[in-house]
């Protein structure tokens, strides 16, 4: 589960989340997120694909766009009940405890997984959503100095969060049974993608 203090935070900002990020610095450090986490993903039209930690609905649209059929979750009501009125499915949970089927094409994580308070329980969650075949995505913040900007800049709202190595996410997908097949790194964050590790 994310901290509480997140979740607080989140919901102070829901209803100016989308402009908040949109402009200056964090508009362009998002930019590029944005261009690296569609690099890495080959959507097809019609896959199944689960948005954990959606927020505001961002990547829900670019998904939709490409003719993906994607549900969003989020621990936030206010942001899940943002994207509704977007016309997005999204329902309200825990995205370490999301107790659905192994179903999905991909999952997307796209800036939440520092949020939590146990990311090892969170990719085990993601991992079990996962058909066979499927993929997911992390975008996460990196260790470096940006990095440590970013989190000082959530210690001023009292948000505890993660950074993470490259080394660091390897060993929590590998735990998961998952293995990295792509990497993008941006200013702030990288992007990986993994699929499910062959059996030896």
């Amino acid at each position: 589960m994310a901290h509480p203090a997140a979740a607080r935070h989140f919901a102070r900002v829901a209803s100016a989340y989308t402009e908040l990020r949109g402009g200056g610095l964090t508009g362009l450090l998002r930019r590029q997120e944005q261009e690296a986490v569609r690099a890495l993903a080959a959507v097809a039209p019609g896959q199944r694909i689960l948005d954990v930690g959606c927020g505001d609905g961002e990547v829900l649209a670019w998904l939709a766009a490409q003719g993906a059929r994607a549900t969003g979750v989020d621990l936030v009501p206010a942001m899940a009940a943002h994207c509704r009125r977007r016309g997005f499915d999204v329902c309200v949970q825990d995205m370490e405890r999301l107790g659905v089927r192994p179903a999905f094409d991909w999952v997307f994580c796209v800036g939440s997984l520092e949020f939590t308070r146990e990311p090892r329980r969170a990719i085990e969650a993601f991992a079990g959503a996962l058909r066979p075949e499927g993929r997911l995505l992390l975008l996460f913040p990196r260790r470096g100095v940006s990095g440590f900007l970013y989190a000082a800049y959530h210690r001023t709202h009292g948000v505890p969060i993660w950074l993470f190595s490259r080394a660091d996410v390897s060993r929590l997908l590998s735990a998961a049974g998952l293995v990295v097949d792509g990497w993008r790194d941006c200013a702030l964050s990288s992007v990986c993608t993994a699929r499910r590790r062959s059996p030896a």
